[in-house]
């Protein structure tokens, strides 16, 4: 799955002395720091174009409005800011704000991921692993996995992992899945330290370890994941 995430550019302002506060209903105003990105923008900075692309997005501090939005993350785009690049790939994917494209979503995440940007590095993986907006191809959609993995993404650490366990892909090894999973699992990824348990309970990768198994299994099940809670509901019978 995707990653849907809007990366933020309003922080870049946020220590700009325009700030103020509104303190209605215990909530922080994104009017904040808008004279400055109004400013910032008017001078063609692609910060400022990126922050004013979120507000649109949100309605934070303006009204809402998607194709503004996608306006203002292609003007930053263009100049090269992997956050734009990202968040207008995500646009395009979703068809917010533009017509749906999942190639010129490709375009823009491949922009942002040739910038080492993880997020897009990860959903770069996720196209070629469904064959969205690009061919098919698990190798290359575990590239891309393994880049994001290897900036400390746990998404692409996950997704790393769950690619070396599927006998499709030709890439199957177990013991690089559980070294994968247990990375992302330290991160509190809660797939993640579900297939973590299955690797301890079926000895997959790691030595077979039923109290291990568990100690994953309730970790995942506290973070909310349905086929750990069953996991330890059958254990406890």
């Amino acid at each position: 799955m995707k990653r849907i995430l809007f990366v933020s550019a309003f922080l870049f302002f946020i220590a700009n002395p325009v700030h103020a506060e509104d303190k209605q209903d215990g909530k922080e105003s994104s009017a904040l720091s808008m004279p400055a990105i109004l400013n910032a923008v008017a001078a063609g900075n692609a910060m400022g174009q990126t922050a004013l692309a979120e507000a649109y997005a949100f309605g934070v501090g303006v009204p809402k409005d998607e194709k503004k939005a996608a306006f203002w993350y292609e003007k930053a785009a263009e100049q090269g800011i992997d956050e734009a690049q990202y968040n207008l790939g995500l646009l395009y994917s979703e068809g917010v704000g533009v017509p749906r494209d999942s190639e010129k979503a490709i375009f823009w995440w491949q922009k942002a991921a040739d910038q080492n940007f993880a997020p897009a590095q990860y959903n770069l993986g996720v196209s070629y692993h469904d064959g969205d907006g690009v061919p098919q191809d698990d190798k290359q959609a575990a590239l891309w996995y393994q880049k994001a993995a290897d900036q400390g993404d746990a998404d692409g650490q996950f997704a790393l992992g769950f690619t070396y366990t599927n006998p499709e892909t030709g890439l199957l090894d177990y013991k690089k899945a559980a070294f994968w999973f247990q990375k992302a699992a330290d991160q509190g990824l809660a797939d993640a330290q579900y297939d973590l348990g299955i690797a301890y309970s079926n000895g997959q990768g790691v030595p077979q370890d039923f109290e291990k198994a568990k100690f994953w299994w309730q970790k995942a099940a506290e973070n909310g994941n349905v086929d750990a809670q069953k996991a330890l509901q059958k254990l406890n019978k």
